[in-house]
């Protein structure tokens, strides 16, 4: 008999052997989409483990419907049932990670951030790479695709998160998308329990002003403190001519980029180091700016930051 855990992945593979494709979008518009009115009966995959609609067990094949029920991902709605987690793709990889919404604690996020995100580190590697450390893992997607966006494949990759449902997901996800790779899962708030030195260190730390404090969304102060600390401690696990690459977002007050003069003001310290920063979108989660905690927030920036060692 499979685990929970041995099912999902052969969920996964079973998935990716249908050819299902799925991008994931942003909260808002999952919502729109789901609250349209049903326009067919019949349920597709991409309409159960990507849209978390409300479907019948008879929609399902019934290998995809055994391994989905004995992996524990299938709940009651109503008389029919719903899917608790999605799958998503990026390039040729699979990934499973929370369903909507992700109103839980230890909701792992996934979405229109984590393709930016993997689209700026495929920008940015190389064929001397050979070990990977992603802080603050999620899904394990960042990390992950390193090893599908290079002829040469890292030999090694660490998965550093906090959250416990994370690393659940960032296994899974490691053994659907880089079975072959060494691949090391580590429960550490940011570096605290990593101890070598990496030649790509990725991150896409959460950077929102959460007043529930969940730890996949909330980024501390003015939500920049988490990927301020990243950079801090992420440059010094760095091998010599190592990168870190970080994706994340920015407040702009009065114009103002204030992750940016957070940084300028550690970089200037350091003449051992190449620092290139980019502002990627200049408008993102806007819906934010209608809270108090954001009333001197003028709009919050995507932004890439890449670190070089001299």
């Amino acid at each position: 008999m499979l685990t929970p855990e041995e099912a999902l992945l052969q969920l996964g593979k079973a998935l990716r052997r249908a050819n299902y494709q799925f991008v994931t979008v942003t909260p808002l518009t999952h919502g729109r989409i789901l609250a349209r009115r049903p326009t067919k009966k019949n349920m597709t995959l991409r309409d159960v483990f990507g849209w978390n609609r409300p479907f019948a067990l008879e929609d399902l094949p019934s290998r995809v419907r055994s391994l989905a029920r004995a992996a524990g991902v299938l709940r009651r709605h109503g008389n029919k049932h719903q899917c608790t987690v999605r799958f998503s793709t990026v390039d040729q990889g699979i990934f499973v990670h929370s369903g909507y919404p992700t109103s839980d604690q230890d909701s792992v996020f996934f979405g229109p951030d984590t393709y930016r995100f993997c689209a700026l580190i495929g920008q940015h590697m190389g064929d001397n790479i050979d070990t990977v450390l992603d802080i603050g893992c999620g899904s394990g997607a960042g990390g992950l695709v390193t090893t599908l966006f290079s002829a040469r494949s890292p030999s090694v990759v660490v998965l550093a998160d906090i959250n416990e449902q994370a690393l659940r997901f960032a296994k899974i996800n490691a053994q659907l998308n880089a079975p072959l790779v060494n691949t090391h899962l580590v429960k550490s708030d940011i570096c605290n329990n990593v101890r070598s030195r990496f030649d790509l260190i990725v991150s896409n730390p959460p950077y929102l002003i959460d007043s529930q404090k969940r730890v996949y969304r909330d980024g501390g102060e003015l939500g920049i403190d988490l990927a301020e600390r990243i950079v801090r401690q992420g440059i010094n696990r760095l091998s010599p001519k190592g990168k870190l690459v970080l994706y994340s977002g920015s407040p702009i007050m009065d114009g103002k980029d204030i992750l940016l003069s957070r940084l300028n003001k550690l970089f200037k310290k350091r003449d051992d180091l190449h620092f290139r920063y980019s502002e990627l979108d200049p408008d993102i989660f806007g819906e934010e700016l209608e809270q108090e905690t954001y009333q001197d927030v003028e709009r919050i920036a995507a932004i890439g930051c890449v670190v070089r060692q001299s």
